[in-house]
């Protein structure tokens, strides 16, 4: 067994060794001249090395604990020098250190050999009794791992099943909304709250349609009731003429104005309700076709109904001529030049 004052030069050998500055010494900065890629094995053998000799140099003859203490002394020298060296003598020196640590390492298997024996005489691979405990330790070992992992597996395994019956699930329903009315049923309630708003105003547009042709109607008759004033003097039966003239000209624009509105207004019913049965007969429509090519069609084909209306006959691309149906400027001009001519 090694002595107290081997192992304790050891321990300061370990220290030096685990103080050496990885990054000055690797200098990933410098690029393809850094140590990094060729000297990373080197470092993990050098690592295990020395856990390897920390672990079992209790164990081992004062002479072999000596020599793994001068080969290690020697590699944390190595490392020391090449880390605090400037860029231009690390470049330089870098294939020297690397073949330092390589004879180094090969010096290592000198006195390995008796560390890994003196590993073997205490794990007790050398007697039956040991193998057995270490074979079992090591079965004991495999079957808690592969529980562990067949139970991860059987985890994610159900993970996954359930994932893809939540996709199959949204799957379905997405085409379960397309071929009902699931799909349609926001057209459908659009199109029927606008039935009732345009009820509402053409029954609107009715009644003051009504009201301008009855107040279009009793004017002529109100006109009859209401007596003309004498020929003379004719400035005040010209003024009564062309107020009689005006006032039947408002009403008879006002009652132009609110047909039209209303006419509108019935076209827009008409062409709402024709969308209100085109989007309910979505549903029967596209479930009668036999497969996606056909449903897709029929769906743009009921979109494109919904949309192009046609003509119902109550508007015909009529537009304003742009006249007012007042009197016009022209008109009071002849009336004046009328009365003018028969005072004269």
């Amino acid at each position: 067994m090694a002595s107290d004052e081997i192992l304790k030069q050891l321990n300061t050998t370990l220290e030096k060794l685990d103080g050496v500055d990885i990054e000055k010494l690797l200098r990933k900065g410098l690029g393809d001249e850094s140590l990094e890629p060729a000297f990373s094995p080197y470092l993990e053998k050098i690592r295990d090395l020395r856990q390897f000799v920390a672990q079992y140099a209790p164990a081992v003859h004062d002479n072999y604990v000596t020599q793994a203490k001068n080969t290690l002394q020697n590699i944390a020298d190595l490392m020391v020098a090449q880390a605090i060296r400037q860029s231009a003598e690390y470049i330089g020196q870098r294939e020297t250190f690397l073949a330092n640590i390589r004879t180094a390492l090969e010096q290592a298997r000198l006195w390995e050999p008796f560390f890994a024996a003196t590993a073997v005489l205490d794990r007790g691979f050398l007697q039956d009794e040991g193998i057995r405990r270490e074979y079992a330790r090591v079965v004991d070992e495999l079957r808690t791992q592969t529980t562990t992992t067949i139970s991860a597996i059987k985890d994610e395994a159900e993970k996954a099943i359930e994932g893809a019956k939540r996709l199959a699930e949204e799957i379905e329903t997405r085409a379960r909304r397309t071929a009902t009315r699931i799909s349609v049923e926001e057209a459908q309630r659009q199109f029927t709250t606008a039935t009732t708003e345009l009820s509402k105003k053409v029954k609107i547009w009715g009644e003051l349609t009504v009201a301008s042709l009855v107040i279009l109607i009793g004017l002529p008759f109100a006109f009859m009731a209401w007596p003309l004033p004498a020929p003379e003097p004719w400035p005040v039966a010209m003024y009564h003429t062309i107020l009689r003239v005006f006032v039947l000209s408002a009403a008879g624009a006002s009652a132009t104005f609110c047909f039209r509105i209303l006419r509108a207004h019935l076209h827009m019913v008409e062409k709402n309700r024709h969308r209100v049965r085109v989007a309910n007969s979505v549903e029967s429509f596209v479930n009668s076709a036999l497969d996606p090519q056909q449903r897709d069609l029929i769906l743009a084909k009921l979109c494109e109904a919904i949309v192009d209306f046609g003509d119902s006959g109550i508007i015909q691309g009529e537009k304003d001529d742009g006249r007012s149906a007042v009197v016009s400027g022209e008109l009071v001009g002849r009336i004046l030049s009328a009365l003018s001519t028969k005072r004269g």
